[in-house]
């Protein structure tokens, strides 16, 4: 569930991890970490909540004062449960006014480690979660969002604008008064993309101490989605599609907006399935090759409800990619394979895609090893695809 717990102090600019579990054990990016755990905001905020990420992990902070002086707990997973650790950092922060104690730092990391060393599976596979005055169970396999939670009301009216700037990777810049806001609002715009998962590339909070803030005011979008507390990012030739400037604390809730936006991502996907089957039926290469998805075929499927440049643009994002991967392996692709010939199938094929095509030819081969009738097509390909490697090797030399 977990990678570390760490505990920061904050002296003199600089903070300080004075424990940690497991104990000494190198922490990856240590030094990432140690900028961001304590943010700019919080002599303001007092306490917050809030999420960032470096290129290993996903970090989970609760930071506060005690005595004047700045602490962070953070949590570090190679995991994105962001709505679990943000409920159980709230409720560990809550825990302490509850009881109206003035808890020490290192009495509020060790309830934290304690807790989440607890976390056991039981003989259902169910994860048994312990927070400071509930336990209950989940199941993990059962959930179908770790974004649902996070309240998409930041992020009004320019709804539309974020969801399709963040899924044709045209930039979204979210500007908020704290981290813990701006982590959030970064959540919330994921929580619009259904249970599709998100790979392009994202900073879910920075400020200017992260040496990854002089890459987005120096190059073409390295991020596709930014949290931050500093309205300098948007300043000078920004490359953000949309900028979002967040002046509120506190927010209604506008789940019924979400669940708007999660029915579109839904259907805009859909609309790529039918036509990625279409495709198949006469080219059974076509996912695994990562062929173009023709937009002329999507704009008639979908009736004009998108333009072509979100189609031509959203294929063209790693997240698309991984989610099209994660797909491929679907009825249709056996049904393609068994039904266009094989010397026709590869006959489309670019010579510089005949390494990948065998690559992905036998990784099908293994998954239906019992299928004997799609063995002997898939051997086929094979066969021929190989002979064409040798032709190609042959003609260099």
């Amino acid at each position: 569930m977990f990678n570390y717990v760490l505990l920061f102090e904050k002296q003199n600019d600089k903070s300080n991890l004075i424990a940690q579990y497991p104990p000494k054990i190198d922490v990856p990016d240590s030094a990432l970490i140690s900028r961001l755990c304590i943010p700019s905001t919080l002599y303001h905020s007092k306490t917050e909540v809030f999420a960032f990420n470096t290129q290993s992990n996903y970090c989970f902070s609760y930071a506060f004062i005690f005595q004047n002086t700045p602490y962070s707990i953070t949590i570090v997973s190679a995991t994105l449960y962001a709505s679990l650790y943000f409920d159980f950092l709230h409720a560990v922060d809550g825990s302490f006014l509850e009881t109206n104690e003035k808890s020490d730092p290192m009495c509020r990391f060790g309830l934290v480690k304690s807790l989440i060393l607890s976390w056991a599976t039981d003989n259902n596979n169910d994860l048994i979660v312990n927070f400071p005055f509930d336990s209950f169970a989940l199941n993990l396999l059962t959930v179908s969002s770790w974004f649902v939670n996070f309240n998409v009301a930041p992020l009004s009216p320019y709804f539309m604008e974020v969801w399709y700037a963040a899924l044709m990777n045209e930039g979204v810049l979210i500007i908020a008064p704290t981290a813990e806001i701006a982590s959030s609002a970064v959540f919330g715009i994921l929580s619009m993309l259904d249970r599709l998962k998100y790979f392009d590339k994202i900073l879910l909070y920075t400020e200017k101490c992260d040496p990854r803030y002089k890459e987005i005011l120096e190059h073409d979008l390295p991020y596709k989605i930014v949290g931050t507390t500093d309205p300098n990012l948007a300043n000078g030739a920004s490359h953000f599609s949309a900028i979002i400037t967040i002046r509120a604390n506190h927010f209604d809730n506008m789940f019924d907006q979400q669940h708007e936006f999660r029915t579109k991502t839904i259907r805009l996907f859909g609309y790529f399935l039918i036509q990625m089957n279409m495709q198949l039926m006469t080219d059974p290469y076509s996912d695994m090759l990562n062929k173009e998805v023709n937009v002329e075929e999507l704009l008639k499927i979908c009736n004009g409800e998108y333009p072509g440049e979100v189609f031509q643009k959203v294929q063209k994002t790693e997240t698309f990619m991984k989610w099209r991967k994660h797909v491929s392996d679907r009825e249709q692709l056996r049904d393609a394979f068994l039904s266009v010939p094989p010397k026709e199938a590869i006959k489309v094929i670019k010579p510089e895609f005949y390494e990948l095509a065998l690559e992905q030819l036998r990784i099908i081969s293994n998954t239906y090893v019992r299928d004997q009738h799609f063995q002997s097509v898939l051997k086929q390909h094979i066969h021929l695809i190989t002979k064409k490697l040798k032709k190609k090797s042959a003609d260099k030399s």
